[in-house]
This record gives structure tokens, C-alpha cells and sequence, in this order.
């Protein structure tokens, strides 16, 4: 049998002028015709029909108070047993609630289908052995990000004691500047980053730091929004830096400098510079806990996240690369890699039409024939998705970035 649709649109009772209930006389004085078409009438008659009106509206409103005070009133009438006590007020909201309650169905009744249908025609938790197989395969995870986030939720914080704490300490977002050496060697410029500490923030805790790099050509001022990465650092304590590319005055754009000559001047790159300096910076202001320092890009950020889990492994103990890429020969440089295996997820939709999703295919390839372990890369090889960073995600990448610290003695 079909399901009766809920009547949305209910018809209202017809509503009533104030003035319908008054006296008829006086009605018909307030709704007669104007007074220059009115008839004439003595003055006499006028003042007695004004008295007469005025003595039943007040009439009328008394009437009106004494059957109010009544309703109101828990005075049981003369020489009658009062009644019993009404004990239904707790009973009544209760079964208020539980009217309410009903109208949200608890239980799914597409259970054990196969199917995960939470939350288009269950609400979540419901359909809980479906969604838990079907948020175990990465493949499906674009289209059950909700049901998949609602079964990750995360920890609560709990940081140890910073054994060097910062001397600012401020919560908030704040803007800041480093001076760096520019990439076509003509000197030094401020780069900027923007840091969020939520508000929360305990100085006298060491907390996790995250590092965001954006796309080619995206300032820092609209990562925010876009990456809604403010969110998962409240829920789970971690600072937030959103790192400004180098300014190319020349090419009249923000780039990372991953078209650099690996070949030659491998060692010189502005950016690694840039990031290292980044970290010092904020953990001189704050306190950072340095063995949980982690990279994060998109696109060309992405490719830059990458790149640092070579060039600073030192330094992040874990990476996510979203539709990043590799070029001008980076593959080639750690080709032969033997450092340290800094933990790595990458992201990479099968619909990017700006960034193939063959480039991550490539590094995940790459990475797994230089030893990185199951548990130290995870890639996420998304369908139906192009090229954006995927919000619904960050908890998930949070939950792997956590899970790795840098080793013990690493400065």
C-alpha cells in the first residue's frame, strides 16, 4: 500500500474582522458609508447611540475577562468534591515528544538490502550493516560521504603538555608574514600564511599542526570556505595554516615552484624553504607539537605536498595530495629513494579534466615500488568526481594524518 503523503498546505478558518464583534450597531457604524454621503441625524440621537455603543463594548470585554479568569481559575465551585489531582502534565509531554518522535521513522525498512540508503531514504545510523560494507570500499565513498562521516566521528582532543610553549597564544584567525628567498634568485619577499586556532586552544597543550596548500593561481583568503577545514580542526584540536604560494611578479600569478630544476639546484627550492621557515614561525608563536606536523594540497598544493614528503621528512610525519601531479622531472629525482617513508593518501577523481587522474595513479604506483606499506599510503580513487578539493572527506584524511607521528628523535 502507498504511503499517505503529508498534507503540507492545511486550510485555515476563515478569519473575522475585529470589528464583527461588536455590538451590530456599532458595527454598522464603523462600516457605514463615509460621513459626507451619511445621512443626518440629530446630535441628540448621535451622543445616545454613542453611549448605547460604548456601554455594550465595555459590557462585551467584561465578559470576555470574567470567562478568561474563569478558565484560569483551580478553585474547585461551592459545595462540590474537588477534582483529582491532574497528574497528566508530565504524561502529556511526554507524549508530546513521542508524537513528535514518530514522525522521524527510527528504524529503516530498506535494511539488509545490500543497499546503503542512508540518508536519501533512511535517516543515519538506521541502515548500519549496508553503509559499514559499503563505506569499507574507497570507490564508493563519493557517494555516501555523509553516512560514511557519520560513522567517524571524531575523538575528543587530548594533547600532551607542551614541553616548549608558544609566546603568543592568541585564537583566532591571524594573518602573518616570513620573509623568503625568491625563486628567480633577485632577492627576498614576505610570504604570508593565515593561521586558525580555534578557540578552545589551550596554550599550555602541544597541538597537532596542519599545513594547507592551494591550487595554481588560489590566494589563502578563500581556503576557508572552500576546503572547510576549520570545522574538523575545532572538532578535533589541531592548528591551521593556510601557506601563500610565491608571487610571480613576472607571470602576474601565484605559483609553487614545482617546475624547478630538480636536476641541477635540487637543493634550493624557495618553497621548501618557505615551509620549513612556515612551521619555526608558527611554533615559536604557539604551542606546536613538532612530531605531528602534517602537509595538505590541492592540485598544484597537492604536488607540493608530495614533494615534501621527500624533501622534508623531517618535518611532517604524514601527507594528503589531492589531484596532485608530479613534473619536470620530479618522478625521476626520488626514483631511487631510500629515506624515510613519510605516510602519504593521495585523492584524484576519475573525471579531473584539469589534472589526469592518471598522475596519481602514477605516484601511487611510484610510492608502492619504493616500500611505502599499506599502511603508509592510502589512495582514494574516486568516480563521478572532477577536480576539487572533496570536504566531505576531511575527517577521513584527519583520521590518517593522526594516526602517524614522526619517529622518536626526529627533531
Amino acid at each position: 500500500m502507498a504511503k499517505k503523503k503529508l498534507r503540507i498546505h492545511e486550510e485555515l478558518p476563515e478569519q473575522r474582522p475585529w470589528s464583527s464583534l461588536l455590538p451590530t450597531r456599532y458595527n454598522a457604524r464603523m462600516t457605514s458609508s463615509p460621513p459626507h454621503i451619511a445621512p443626518k441625524r440629530s446630535s441628540s440621537r448621535c451622543a445616545g447611540e454613542r453611549v448605547q455603543a460604548t456601554g455594550l463594548a465595555l459590557l462585551l470585554c467584561c465578559l470576555m475577562l470574567w470567562a478568561a479568569a474563569c478558565s484560569d481559575s483551580t478553585s474547585p465551585p461551592p459545595n462540590t468534591t474537588p477534582p483529582a489531582a491532574d497528574t497528566s502534565s508530565d504524561t502529556m509531554g511526554s507524549s508530546s515528544d513521542a508524537t513528535a518522535d514518530s514522525r522521524a521513522p527510527s528504524t529503516c525498512e530498506y535494511r539488509q538490502d545490500g543497499v546503503c540508503d542512508e540518508p536519501v531514504n533512511c535517516p543515519l545510523g538506521t541502515d548500519e550493516d549496508d553503509c559499514a560494507n559499503a563505506c569499507a570500499n574507497p570507490e564508493r565513498l563519493w557517494l555516501l560521504g555523509a553516512a560514511c562521516a557519520h560513522r567517524s566521528q571524531p575523538a575528543a582532543p587530548n594533547p600532551p603538555i607542551a614541553t616548549h610553549p608558544g609566546t603568543i597564544a592568541t585564537t583566532g584567525t591571524l594573518d602573518r608574514s616570513i620573509p623568503v628567498a625568491l625563486g628567480d634568485g633577485t632577492g627576498t619577499r614576505p610570504r604570508h600564511y593565515r593561521l586558525f586556532v580555534p578557540p578552545h586552544t589551550d596554550p599550555t597543550r602541544a597541538w597537532p599542526l596542519v599545513i594547507m596548500m592551494p591550487g595554481h593561481r588560489v590566494d589563502i583568503y578563500s581556503l576557508a570556505d572552500y576546503t572547510q577545514l576549520e570545522g574538523v580542526a575545532e572538532a578535533n584540536g589541531f592548528l591551521l595554516a593556510y601557506a601563500e604560494q610565491e608571487w610571480r611578479a613576472q607571470a602576474f600569478r601565484w605559483a609553487w615552484w614545482t617546475d624547478w630544476n630538480w636536476v641541477s639546484k635540487p637543493d634550493s627550492n624557495p618553497d621548501i624553504d618557505f615551509l620549513r621557515a612556515l612551521v619555526d614561525d608558527v611554533a615559536a608563536g604557539w604551542s606546536v607539537d613538532r612530531q605531528r606536523v602534517y602537509a595538505v594540497g590541492h592540485s598544484r598544493g597537492g604536488a607540493m605536498a608530495y614533494i615534501a614528503a621527500f624533501e622534508l621528512p623531517d618535518v611532517f610525519a604524514a601527507v594528503c595530495s589531492q589531484s596532485g601531479f608530479t613534473e619536470f622531472g620530479y618522478a625521476d629525482h626520488v626514483a631511487g629513494w631510500t629515506g624515510r617513508r613519510t605516510p602519504t593518501m593521495l585523492v584524484h577523481g576519475v573525471l579531473d579534466t584539469d589534472v589526469g587522474v592518471a598522475a596519481s595513479d602514477a605516484m601511487n604506483s611510484q610510492l608502492q615500488g619504493l616500500g611505502w606499506t599499506e599502511e603508509e599510503l592510502l589512495y582514494h580513487r574516486l568516480a563521478n568526481v572532477a577536480h576539487r578539493w572533496q570536504p566531505w572527506l576531511n575527517q577521513a584524511m584527519w583520521d590518517f594524518l593522526s594516526a602517524h607521528t614522526l619517529p622518536e628523535g626526529t627533531p
